[in-house]
């Protein structure tokens, strides 16, 4: 791995990085390489080649690059290796323009009350939501798939043991995923809330989730402070 201090300007850049002035880092190996058909797809969200994982190590890198200002990208040729690049911007230097800044504002996260259900396949990511939620004061359930989560949410329904709202991921591998779980659960229980969560930001449910029948959305990965936001509608009262 090397890293050096670089000006990536309007013919230099790396992916879509402002122009400006950047640590950037690069990283190669002299593995088997990725063949040109996977490599437009490794950012996508659940892409994967393997028999065992996700897809969201890629994608959730990316984001969390781009969320600081940089970005990354990826070179590869089968049997010859691949190269990964990644830039962040000199801390000490002014912000590039040609984006907007979004002003930093420190907010406390908001506190809330209640039941929240989880519903995301990788474990990981459904025990880290639920540690999220505890810290907010929420009690948190997880579930791998959107007919366990009905399941859940039935048997709790009219107890004191009730759900205030699910979080549902949009896409199951070999599951029910977030659109389908939500007709059925709305179907049964009309007054349910749920909020979709997902990588995929520009699919329609996101964007439009209201008229998937959702009560809010949630982009993947997401901050304290963002998953307070979302659920804090959904909170019981707090005495």
């Amino acid at each position: 791995m090397t890293a050096r201090r670089q000006q990536l300007d309007g013919v230099r850049k790396l992916a879509d990085a402002v122009p400006g002035v950047y640590v950037v880092a690069t990283v190669e190996d002299t593995g088997a390489g990725i063949k040109a058909a996977d490599l437009v797809h490794i950012f996508d969200p659940y892409f994967t080649t393997r028999s065992i994982g996700h897809g969201l190590g890629l994608p959730i890198a990316r984001s969390i690059i781009r969320r600081h200002g940089g970005d990354m990208e990826i070179d590869s040729c089968p049997g010859v290796g691949t190269t990964v690049r990644f830039c962040l911007p000199v801390a000490s230097e002014a912000r590039p323009t040609g984006k907007p800044r979004e002003e930093s504002i420190h907010t406390a996260p908001l506190m809330g009350k209640g039941r929240v259900l989880v519903m995301d396949d990788e474990q990981t990511v459904a025990d880290v939501i639920c540690a999220m939620a505890k810290r907010l004061g929420y009690t948190a359930v997880a579930v791998p798939d959107g007919q366990t989560a009905l399941d859940v949410y039935a048997l709790a329904e009219g107890t004191p043991n009730a759900f205030d709202v699910v979080i549902m991921d949009l896409t199951i591998p070999g599951g029910m995923g977030g659109k389908e779980t939500v007709t059925r659960l709305l179907g049964r229980f009309p007054t349910a809330h749920a909020i979709v969560s997902s990588g995929y930001s520009d699919d329609a449910a996101m964007s439009d989730f209201s008229a998937y029948g959702f009560a809010g959305a949630i982009g993947k990965p997401y901050t304290m402070q963002e998953l307070s936001e979302a659920l804090y509608p959904f909170s019981r009262d707090i005495d």
